[in-house]
């Protein structure tokens, strides 16, 4: 993350709350990371806060220029510098959330590359793994982009 940092490449994190400590070593890699999408509790417990919103911002006196809390049924949380706000998540029929927060990860790396807006970003990244949940399995329940422009625009998202 460092050497990427140093040469002017963009750096994800994926933060999971495996157990109720941050590792150190987590702790070290949070100044060379741009972009921090984490699982719910995860920001709270980096930044000693029970707010998700606060998290966020103390993640970002950290050094990531964006912070994203994954809440699973209720969607997500973002706050950057400009701005913070909730992506609710769509009302969908579950059948396995295997590989949720995977796709999640996966959609928010395109839509970074592609570069969109943290918004944009964050409602893909939500219909991607809602779309995802639909199904049974792991990577072979993936949707590809032409599945969710197509969820979108089922769910109301006329113009993405």
């Amino acid at each position: 993350a460092k050497w990427m940092s140093e040469v002017g490449k963009q750096v994800m994190l994926d933060g999971s709350k495996t157990d109720e400590s941050i590792k150190e070593s987590t702790r070290r890699l949070i100044p060379f990371v741009d972009v921090l999408v984490c699982g719910a509790g995860f920001g709270e417990k980096l930044a000693g806060v029970g707010d998700v919103f606060e998290a966020g911002e103390r993640v970002l006196d950290m050094g990531p220029s964006v912070f994203v809390e994954t809440l699973g049924e209720r969607g997500s949380i973002t706050v950057t510098k400009e701005e913070r706000f909730e992506t609710p998540s769509f009302d969908i029929t579950v059948k396995d959330t295997t590989g949720a927060g995977d796709v999640f990860h996966g959609a928010y790396l395109y839509g970074l590359i592609n570069g969109w807006s943290p918004k944009r970003i964050a409602l893909f990244s939500t219909a991607v793994s809602a779309l995802k949940c639909t199904r049974m399995g792991g990577r072979r329940s993936a949707p590809d982009l032409g599945e969710v422009l197509e969820f979108l625009q089922n769910h109301g998202v006329a113009a993405f």
